[in-house]
């Protein structure tokens, strides 16, 4: 049969393991990502318990995101669940993510010949761990869980391999099988929260879809359950006998609270598909009492253009072109590093480009922008989605993703990218000094035509050195690109959120970038799903 787009996305949607799902799935696509004005930041009280509940079950999770792995193993263990999810489908942000863990010793990476480097792990997070030894057991609790995820979720039906990463990464990193594209581990979260989404459906658990949380319900200190808004506007009552777990994510698309909370990340450019993270579930926690932790904790990676919405997609072409190694320069003409080693990588490159003069620095590069882009060799998220990359494979992610080459172009036609047919002229429409700019591309050109970069970014990748020389000439302001916080409620081993005393609240937990932490313990993606499962085994024990 001849490989077509329609039958390719037919043919790889059923890899994932996920015949029978009924209820709508999000995807890059059907998703609106606009946020109205900075936000707010005032904590929403609790409510007092009604005379009569709407909907009951043993463990509540507010978000379908990771959280659904608590929803999931609440029903493993016997009980019952329901999911809260405000928009009309489920999935979230997570399922935007790509890698999904980063742990060692499970059986795809043992049977794959790879080292076990758990203790290794161990003490790389212990020598990070702001507070020391205080931190230890939190850190034991989500290595410990993040490998019995993977090996339960196998025990489930989804089978796993290890990760595409560069570097060391590639040494514990695992997403499901078959889930790399192209080995880009694009597909990694929608798989997994495709078969939770499933799972959950299978074994009797309830999806509350375009139900918005709207406040805590609590009697005698203890969170009983959630006050929801549903579709019809009308008032519903959830009932929690065991648990509630706020699962909503961070707050990057609520400005007001990242002036706040996490007012270096108001530095970064653009936030990646950030219409969810408004903060409401954090907000509700501190109604109830709940201590916040993590002040200016987030992840930030390179990519972010200043002439970008604040919510955009990490894959759009035009973020994606400014990505890759081209001229790089700040305001005053001086050439910066350019991190290429995997997620490490990103996030240094990230952290410099918001840490350089105004926050931003520049990309600089001619009209053979395509061809070149696509020889870089990119890793991960900085591979181009084009045809000549990835081949029939390009048809297993979301539509929008699939003409590289016309979104740039279409970005170049609408100024986000500036265009001019002299770098003078460029350095004009790019807010430069026209002769800082000039020196700058003449010195690049030089050490072009010589071939290597001693003293430069690119002094390990000559192979990256192309001439500024064919007009039009192209050019954007770009600095960090956020991607999450971490600023949020305080939590505990088992995920409890604290109060203000440093106590569990009852029948409260926190998970993913809701949460507050200071340290990342295998990765933000594998967090959010590990903090639901142990959540959800700590509130059922």
């Amino acid at each position: 049969m001849e490989m077509t787009r329609r039958n390719f996305v037919a043919a790889a949607a059923g890899t994932a393991a996920v015949a029978g799902l009924s209820v709508p799935f999000a995807n890059a696509a059907n998703v609106a990502y606009e946020t109205d004005g900075p936000g707010e930041t005032e904590p929403i009280p609790p409510v007092d318990e009604p005379a009569a509940y709407d909907y009951e079950a043993d463990f509540v999770v507010i978000g379908s995101g990771g959280g659904m792995s608590g929803a999931l193993r609440a029903l493993d263990l016997g009980a019952s669940a329901i999911v809260i999810e405000k928009m009309p489908v489920v999935g979230g942000e997570t399922q935007e993510a790509c890698v999904f863990a980063f742990v060692s010793g499970t059986r795809c990476q043992t049977e794959a010949g790879l080292p076990d480097v758990t203790e290794t792990l161990r003490e790389k997070f212990y020598a990070s761990a702001p507070f020391g030894a205080k931190q230890r057991p939190f850190i034991d609790n989500v290595m410990a869980g993040s490998k019995q995820l993977v090996e339960w979720l196998e025990g489930l039906g989804l089978p796993f391999e290890p990760g595409y990463c560069v570097g060391g990464e590639a040494v514990y990193a695992v997403c499901p099988e078959g889930s790399a594209v192209n080995k880009m581990n694009l597909e990694s979260m929608t798989y997994l929260t495709k078969f939770l989404a499933s799972k959950i459906e299978e074994k009797g658990g309830q999806f509350l879809l375009s139900t918005e949380a709207e406040a805590l319900i609590m009697a005698d200190g203890a969170v009983k359950g959630v006050m929801c808004t549903a579709e019809d506007d009308s008032t519903i009552y959830v009932k929690a006998n065991k648990g509630v777990l706020i699962a909503t994510n961070g707050i990057q698309a609520n400005r007001a609270m990242l002036a706040k909370y996490a007012p270096d990340a108001l530095r970064c450019k653009v936030n990646v598909a950030g219409g969810f993270t408004d903060g409401k579930g954090i907000r509700m926690g501190f109604g109830a009492g709940a201590e916040f932790g993590g002040y200016d904790q987030f992840g930030v990676f390179d990519g972010g253009l200043d002439s970008m919405p604040w919510e955009s997609l990490l894959y759009a072409p035009v973020i994606q072109v400014c990505r890759q190694p081209w001229l790089g320069i700040d305001v005053h003409g001086d050439r910066y590093s350019y991190g290429t080693t995997g997620l490490s990588g990103f996030t240094a490159q990230g952290k410099l480009l918001k840490g350089l003069p105004g926050n931003h620095g520049y990309v600089i590069f001619d009209d053979d922008w395509y061809e070149r882009s696509l020889g870089f060799d990119q890793q991960m998220c900085r591979m181009p989605l084009d045809p000549a990359v990835f081949g029939d494979e390009l048809y297993r992610v979301p539509e929008i993703y699939w003409d590289y080459k016309g979104g740039v172009e279409t970005a170049m036609e609408e100024g986000l990218i500036e265009s001019a047919d002299t770098i003078e002229e460029l350095a004009e429409k790019l807010g430069l000094d026209p002769e800082v700019l000039v020196k700058a591309v003449d010195n690049y050109n030089a050490i072009v035509e010589a071939g290597e970069d001693p003293d430069g970014p690119y002094a390990e990748h000559p192979e990256y050195l192309f001439p500024i020389v064919k007009a039009p000439f192209h050019g954007a302001k770009q600095g960090g690109m956020l991607y999450a916080t971490s600023a949020g409620l305080a939590i505990n081993e088992n995920i409890q959120v604290l109060d203000k005393m440093g106590k569990p609240i009852p029948g409260l937990y926190c998970g993913g970038a809701a949460a507050a932490r200071d340290i990342q313990v295998c990765g933000s993606c594998c967090f959010s799903n590990t903090s639901a499962f142990l959540a959800a085994t700590h509130a059922l024990s």
